[in-house]
């Protein structure tokens, strides 16, 4: 079994080393299509994290009536942090609130007007889970039936349209994920048969002297294998510049894990030794 693998391994170098051309020609393939799936899914990635970034930011400002006093604020607060969804509730009252005026507007309205007209208020921050227009509004509707509550306000058409076009996105995101991969598949395996197709004298010659079909593929298999990888880490490589490039042209908006970049070394190898299995076993079947 070890002399079997060394052997395949031998001959899958020394099959590289003698068609150069045809190797380059396969890792390059590969490297192609590997960045143009890496860049559609971290694309993908990227957009997600946006939307996620511009619902976080939608907060509801829930304005309370003036006449409370402070255990009926308390008790407001209470309310509103018994409610499903609520993740946080931050009082402002009215002296936070007229600086807050102040540092906005650069003016303060008490040179002119002899009391603070600004009612105190609660900032709300939802769950990620209620981070959505239905849910939004559910969470609205019940702190507007709490008792000394005056007013609910929050950008509702931000999370309608973010919904709405969300759902359109998503759809046509997996559509074109979808031809990416399979346009991808299709390139590295045509390509790896070409090459492939070019020895199929050497694999005719094997089979006639007696060769398995195992003992003819292994040495193809360690090609696929090893040009799946080298195109992977190329792959990795000019992701890595983009990615140093983009974040130098755009701070912060540009995400990859770590496990993104084995993910697709991984993914070049499947592609070239699935390649290379299906390739093979075309002229095999023709025994």
């Amino acid at each position: 079994m070890k002399l079997s693998f060394f052997y395949a391994f031998r001959e899958g170098l020394d099959g590289m080393r003698r068609s150069r051309t045809a190797t380059m020609i396969s890792i390059l393939t590969t490297t192609i299509a590997l960045v143009l799936l890496g860049v559609f899914i971290l694309g993908t990635l990227n957009v997600a994290r946006l939307v996620e970034a511009l619902r976080s930011r939608v907060e509801f400002e829930v304005f309370v009536d003036n006449g409370l006093d402070e255990s009926g604020l308390r008790r407001v607060g209470a309310e509103i942090r018994q409610i499903a969804g609520v993740e946080e509730a931050v009082y402002v009252s009215r002296d936070e609130a007229r600086k807050i005026f102040q540092e906005q507007f650069g003016e303060d309205f008490l040179d002119v007007l002899e009391n603070n007209p600004l009612p105190a208020s609660y900032r709300i921050v939802l769950e990620k889970e209620a981070q959505n227009a239905q849910a939004a509004l559910r969470i609205a509707g019940l702190i507007e039936h709490i008792s000394g509550v005056d007013e609910v306000v929050y950008r509702k058409e931000l999370f309608a349209a973010l919904d709405k076009y969300i759902g359109l996105a998503v759809t046509a995101d997996l559509i074109l994920g979808l031809i990416v991969m399979l346009s991808s598949f299709a390139l590295v395996v045509n390509v790896i048969r070409l090459t492939i197709s070019a020895k199929r004298r050497i694999i005719e010659t094997m089979q006639l002297v007696g060769a398995t079909h195992g003992f003819v593929r292994r040495p193809f298999l360690v090609q696929g294998f090893l040009q799946g990888m080298v195109g992977g880490l190329c792959a990795a490589l000019v992701l890595k510049t983009i990615e140093r490039f983009l974040h130098i042209q755009v701070s912060g908006m540009v995400f990859i894990p770590n496990i993104f970049y084995i993910a697709l070394i991984s993914a070049g190898i499947f592609l070239a030794m699935t390649a290379s299995f299906f390739g093979v076993r075309r002229y095999l079947r023709d025994r």
